[in-house]
């Protein structure tokens, strides 16, 4: 009974493991991916009193395929 057990966790945590350890090869889907730049701010908050401490600058382009993506903090 102890090696039925043994033998089946073994495999379940193979299982579980492995499929962490091949990358998926379904891709991005392109066609919900727009030209865009965004802005967020970053807040910090001391008792009640909120400071915004930085910005960060989103900006993603899309060209023949290609994603780039650039982050400014």
């Amino acid at each position: 009974m102890s090696k039925s057990l043994l033998t089946l966790i073994l495999l379940g945590g193979y299982c579980l493991s492995y499929a962490q350890l091949i990358p998926s090869t379904k891709g991005v889907e392109k066609q919900w991916i727009k030209n865009e730049a965004y802005k967020m701010a970053w807040y910090m908050v001391r008792d009640t009193t909120r400071m915004e401490i930085g910005t960060v600058s989103t900006q993603l382009m899309t060209d023949k395929g290609r994603l780039t993506v650039v982050t400014a903090v």
